[in-house]
């Protein structure tokens, strides 16, 4: 059996992929304008040089006659009539009617041919024929271009929509201001049918001495001449329409659309796809082009050319003989017995009888004319039979849409349209996205595009339910490429909450939150221990799910949020105990409000003295330090009682719970370098507040998105269970670092558990050895060629010996063989491209099918550069009155009494602990307890 290996880097599953109706529109393009101005020469100067000489060597053979039965010919004419019928009705070309209209149209021409003199059968059955083939071919040519042109990333969903109703248009719209040029359409189906009358009277007008070639001839330059003509008065007499000139430029685009686009027949979804199905596969389009090439050529060769009697054996100018035709005397005196008017036409009569007579006696001559006339005769059909086909697919498609294609250009694709938003092309992607039909689509983010065959790369939601991995190097655009577009993505959709918790501190992640969450109209509330700043309240003590967890469940909780808890080994184990102890002991013994009352009940000595063993409350110092720190943190210790009469602060206080209930946009500003100790602590108490809410709650919630900006200054052995747990919660985390191995520090091993725990990896720069190995080893395998061949060895010098062309017998050997699917190059330039990437996958979904393969994909900015620069730059929001400002310290000056009364005993929660707690802390109980 042979081994499975790709043939491509490209790693899209295409037979994962059902039906797309995606609406993101996205304009693939791997050529550059020079390929794909050769693909349109050779669209219409291959098939044009291919028929025409058959079509001019047909001509000359065989003259044009009958071809089949007249029961044929009225069939298929009412075949055409049945398919115009259809057309007028619907409004629009389907693949079943096209079948039928180029049946009728054969059929017609046949008909045409048959009842027609020859002499005029050529112009007006097979000219007229290609010239309504012609027609129905700009028809589909002018569709396809327009809704490439409503494509533009530069135009709104909404915009896309309204133009696209404009086409096709119909001879019922009326007047319409944004698009006048509808009314174009009809008036150049009208142009092109008196241009035909023209080229049909041209044709007849031409004295017949000349030829059956030069009337021809005359024909289709009449033809031609007409239509030009009356286009161009046509447009002078319009108003409010685009240059003429312009109309031009958008013809040859529309020729360059419909021949070049896509031409790699990417599935993908997302991609933007003509609207006529059966022309989206690139040979249905250069079939199509061929067969009107090809029915415009045989017409041109029919109407030039002339049989090979008239070529050989056309009469010379000098006469054949010198006999003089006149009347014999009888015949005079016989015809003098008649009056005057009767005498001439007899004598008329006679004289053609003569002539007759002695025409049919003399044997035919030769003609004069030499081999030169014949071959200029030759090569001018040829030259018309290569000119007429692209020349009348132009003109066609240039008269009847020609107008209609320029306002689509100036409207909405040329440099400057004024249809054009002032949004990026990402914000327009987004929005398509958001506002689509599709369902499905609906559910997907934009990440960025393939490397190789430039389609969207599209992120499933389910997948980014299951976590997020993000690493690159320190100045890889982790933020502006990773988080910050996926996290104002989800924003935009309005229909979850989204968590930022930033170590780093970046103004311009911030106010691209905030900005976003006002566009999309949901709340935005945030929080910073900056002294000066202004913040809303986040206090984790006053949570409203925090009164219905019982002492030991808080306990537990501030432990592992704090990262308190060191293990169960000798030793660790110890400590945890005592911090266990001391803090439950402090939480059953008094009401706890703050992280500042909590600092001053454990800097008194007797305070706890009142509740616990004084040896446990020295062991303990570990928990005092930190909680000294939480509780100097100002925004970190509000309270009603501490901050009076600010209602309106604590109704917008940050509360956990209400993010699973209410979309939102909480952020969570905690530069690291300030504080590196104090902020990771906030951090890891804000996911673990929200963690226990989600725990509590029960029935339908919102899903909440968490990003964690430097996440390896939390690592701990306590997020091991928010990675393990969280999204059965409905949470899910996006995590950003630099490399896997910072997740094996600070005590802690996490690199299994991220790789495991996250279904979708997005690699920026990645210059360590590891992670380029990592990303190799994982792409899967690929089939190479290697090429070899055999040189004389004393021929040329050693630094010129491998040069193919040096061979002996130039024979090159070829051999296959399995390497990996990106190999260690590839991997160094992506790394080094300031916009490539490296995502994968776990598994497919949705639109997401990659096979679990690493892709190569390019990001892009979200946002402009400016519009970064001026986010960057702007000034903290001020304090109002649903915030405070930051002070440097926020320790309360006194504490609350101990909740002890005078005999000793203690109100505990009832949880069937009492006594055990009051023997462990050595405090005095009764005995008279039936418990006891």
């Amino acid at each position: 059996m042979r081994t499975r290996a790709a043939r491509t880097r490209d790693t899209l599953d295409k037979t994962m992929l059902g039906p797309c109706r995606t609406e993101l529109d996205y304009r693939t393009c791997v050529t550059t304008k020079a390929e794909d101005r050769a693909t349109v020469i050779r669209a219409l100067a291959g098939p044009t040089a291919l028929a025409a000489p058959v079509c001019v060597a047909l001509g000359y053979l065989s003259p044009v006659g009958t071809m089949t039965g007249y029961v044929a010919f009225v069939l298929a004419g009412l075949l055409a009539l049945a398919a115009a019928i259809q057309f007028v009705f619907r409004g629009d070309w389907t693949a079943s009617a096209f079948a039928v209209a180029v049946l009728g149209l054969l059929g017609v021409g046949s008909l045409v041919l048959a009842v027609l003199p020859a002499a005029d059968a050529a112009y007006v059955g097979l000219f007229g024929l290609a010239v309504v083939a012609a027609a129905v071919l700009s028809h589909f040519v002018a569709k396809q271009a327009a809704y490439w042109m409503t494509a533009n990333p530069r135009i709104e969903h909404a915009t896309v929509v309204k133009w696209r109703s404009y086409f096709p248009p119909s001879l019922a719209s009326g007047a319409n201001r944004e698009c006048p040029e509808q009314k174009c359409v009809a008036a150049g189906y009208a142009i092109l049918f008196i241009a035909f009358v023209f080229g049909l009277a041209a044709y007849r007008l031409t004295p017949r001495s000349l030829g059956s070639a030069e009337r021809g001839m005359a024909a289709l330059s009449g033809f031609f001449l007409a239509a030009a003509s009356f286009k161009q008065l046509r447009h002078l007499l319009s108003r409010r329409t685009v240059p003429l000139w312009k109309t031009i430029v958008a013809t040859f685009d529309a020729i360059r659309i419909f021949s070049c686009y896509n031409r790699h027949e990417t599935p993908a979804p997302g991609v933007f796809r003509f609207p006529t199905a059966f022309l989206r596969p690139v040979i249905a389009r250069q079939a199509v082009v061929a067969a009107v090439i090809v029915l415009a050529a045989f017409a041109a060769a029919a109407v030039t050319t002339r049989g090979p009697e008239s070529l050989a054996m056309r009469p010379s100018a000098v006469p054949h003989s010198t006999v003089v035709i006149a009347l014999a005397p009888h015949e005079v005196a016989f015809l003098s017995a008649y009056a005057a008017p009767d005498r001439e036409l007899l004598t008329e009569r006679l004289l053609a009888e003569k002539r007759a007579r002695a025409a049919a006696q003399s044997p035919a001559r030769v003609s004069t004319r030499g081999g030169n006339a014949i071959t200029a005769d030759l090569l001018r059909t040829i030259a018309t039979t290569l000119f007429v086909p692209p020349t009348l697919c132009f003109a066609v498609l240039w008269v009847t849409y020609g107008s209609l294609l320029g306002r689509y250009r100036v409207a909405l694709d040329e440099p400057g349209a004024y249809e054009a938003t002032t949004l990026g092309c990402w914000d327009v992607w987004v929005g398509r996205m958001l506002n689509s039909e599709d369902e499905e689509e609906r559910d997907h983010l934009l990440l960025g595009v393939s490397l190789y065959n430039d389609y969207p790369v599209l992120l499933h939601r389910s997948l980014l339910n299951q976590h997020g991995h993000i690493t690159g190097d320190t100045g890889a655009r982790k933020t502006a490429l990773g988080i910050a577009p996926i996290a104002t993505q989800l924003i935009a959709a309005g229909d979850c909450s989204v968590v930022v918790i930033d170590l780093k501190g970046e103004p311009s992640l911030f106010h691209n939150t905030r900005i976003e969450a006002e566009r999309a109209g949901l709340p935005f509330r945030w929080f910073t221990t900056v002294p000066g700043h202004s913040s809303h309240s986040f206090n984790p003590l006053r949570q409203t799910h925090w009164a219905r967890l019982s002492p030991v469940q808080r306990t537990q909780v501030l432990l592992q949020g704090l990262s308190l808890d060191y293990g169960l080994d000798y030793g660790k184990g110890f400590y945890t105990a005592m911090n266990e102890t001391v803090l439950l002991n402090l939480i059953k013994g008094y009401p706890i409000d703050t992280f500042g009352e909590l600092k001053a009940y454990l800097e008194d000595k007797a305070a706890y003295q009142a509740v616990g063993n004084v040896e446990d409350w020295k062991q303990a110092r570990h928990l005092a330090a930190l909680v000294n720190r939480l509780g100097s943190m100002h925004s970190l210790n509000l309270t009603p009682k501490s901050v009076p009469g600010r209602d309106a602060l604590f109704d917008n206080a940050i509360d956990m719970a209400d993010l699973f209930s209410t979309p939102q946009a909480v952020y969570f500003h905690l530069p690291s370098p300030l504080e590196p100790i104090g902020s990771p602590a906030v951090a890891k108490l804000a996911f673990y507040s929200l963690f226990t809410a989600a725990a509590q709650l029960k029935g339908k919630r919102r899903h909440v998105y968490v990003f964690i900006d430097e996440f390896q200054q939390v690592i701990s052995d306590s997020v091991r269970l928010l990675l393990e747990q969280a999204r059965s919660l409905g949470i899910s985390l996006v995590l950003a670092h630099q490399t896997p191995g910072q997740l094996d520090g600070r005590g802690a091993k996490l690199a299994e558990t991220v790789d495991s725990c996250t279904a979708f990896k997005l690699m920026l720069r990645f210059s360590d050895y590891k992670a380029m190995e990592r990303i190799e080893r994982s792409s899967g395998e690929a089939i190479y060629h290697r090429l070899s061949w055999s040189q004389p060895a004393p021929v040329v010098d050693t630094d010129d010996a491998y040069d193919p062309g040096l061979s002996t017998f130039g024979d090159v050997n070829v051999a296959e063989y399995i390497g990996n699917r990106i190999d260690r190059n590839t991997a160094i330039e992506v790394s080094a491209h300031p916009f490539a990437s490296v995502v994968r996958f776990t598994e497919g979904s949705g639109y997401t099918q990659f096979s679990g393969y690493p892709t190569l994909m390019m990001s892009r900015y979200h946002i402009s550069g400016e519009t970064f620069k001026e986010r960057d730059e702007m000034a903290w929001p001020p304090t109002d009155e649903r915030t405070i400002e930051v002070f440097a310290e926020g320790t309360p000056a006194s504490h609350a009494s101990p909740a002890i009364p005078a005999d000793g005993t203690t109100d505990q929660n009832d949880d069937g602990t009492d006594d055990e707690w009051k023997e462990r802390l050595g405090l005095p109980f009764d005995p008279d307890q039936p418990d006891r």
